[in-house]
This record gives C-alpha cells, structure tokens and sequence, in this order.
C-alpha cells in the first residue's frame, strides 16, 4: 500500500541514527483520496460507535507477483454504526496511534461489482465519463483504465453523479479529447446503520517497495 511521507522518512532516518520505534497499527477508513505527501492527510469516516482497531499483522512473505508484504493476519472488526455520518469510503487508513498519532499508510479497499465500459470522457475541469445506466452514487469510489486521448480520466476517484449516465471525477482536469476505450470500476463501500465494517484476513498490507 501506498505509504505516507511521514513513514519514509522515519524509515530514511534510521540510516542517520534515529530509532524506528516499534507501534502498533491501528486501522480505519477515509470518505476521500489520502494525500500522501507533505504532511498526509485523510477524512476519516465518523459514526456514533466509530473507532480505530488494532491489527495483528503476519510476518513479511512475497506473494506471486507482488513484492515483500506483511498483510493482516486476522479480520479487523469495527463497531456497528447506530448512527451519525458514515458514507462511502474507498481507502482503508493505517495509523500509529488509537487517536491522533500519525497517518502512515492507505490501502485501497477491494472492488465492489465489474467493470462498466466508458463511451466519453469531456475534456473538461472536472472530466465528466458517460456510461450507460451506471446506476452509481455520488460519493462512491471508482477506478478508471484505459481511456485515450484524454488520458488524465485514468486513475482514482471519487465521483459525483450527475444524470442516470454520466458522472464526474472530483479533483480531475481533462488533458485532450477522448478517442476511446476504457473501463470504470467500483471500490469501496458503503457505511449505513447497523453496519459492523470488517477489513478481512489479508486485505490491508504494507510493502517494502512503497
């Protein structure tokens, strides 16, 4: 997962003599896109029960494919929302502290249906896709590949709705006319009453090559 400023300097500095404290990793979950440089920041999901949880992680393997990991060896478990905001959220959060502390890595949360095919794509500030009968909601979460032409609309977003068939990617600015191509996909989920969110076994990992 992506790490934070914060966490690699902390890293860099052990080779200037300052000590790596040990902590252990308290999880939680953002509502927007973590800003990972300078002083990283991200909006964490608030309910009435909410708090961050410890993880236990597994000692470091390399996966097929992957590069050296340690991964959450046992489900994470958060209280039940009975009320308050809760909402979409797209990233789960690792931090050094139960509260305060600092933000030290951001994980994106896994895929939430199949890909949809993307027919447009505005050059325009925000970039507005069109899909056919997306059936999404503003405040969710959505991965974006293969778009040409106007290549700015790939990456992760957060999107606002704006008709059955076409929505925005908040924070983007078009860089060309679309061509064609291209895929939307869902990530995340959605925090509601009498929720319980749950980081499975394996979902939430840090790695080296960060």
């Amino acid at each position: 997962m992506p790490s934070t400023q914060i966490l690699k300097d902390r890293i860099l500095n052990t080779a200037r003599g300052t000590a790596f404290a040990a902590y252990t990793a308290h999880l939680s979950f953002s509502t927007d896109i973590p800003v990972f440089t300078g002083s990283p920041t991200a909006t964490e999901v608030t309910y009435d029960t909410m708090a961050r949880q410890p993880a236990t992680m597994a000692a470091p393997t390399t996966p097929a494919g992957t590069t050296r990991r340690s991964a959450v060896s046992a489900n994470v478990v958060f209280p039940t929302m009975g009320g308050g905001a809760g909402g979409h959220v797209g990233y789960g959060l690792e931090y050094d502290a139960l509260t305060g502390g600092s933000l030290l890595r951001a994980n994106v949360l896994p895929d939430a249906g199949a890909a949809k095919t993307i027919t447009a794509a505005s050059n325009a500030t925000p970039i507005v896709l069109t899909i056919a009968g997306h059936g999404w909601a503003s405040g969710m979460f959505v991965r974006v590949a293969g778009v040409t032409g106007n290549t700015a609309a790939n990456g992760l977003f957060k999107i606002i709705v704006l008709t059955t068939d076409t929505f925005q990617l908040v924070g983007s600015v078009g860089n060309g006319a679309y061509v064609s191509g291209g895929t939307a996909t869902r990530f995340g989920f959605e925090i509601i009453n009498g929720i319980a969110p749950q980081i499975n076994t394996g979902q939430f990992y840090s790695e080296v090559a960060d």
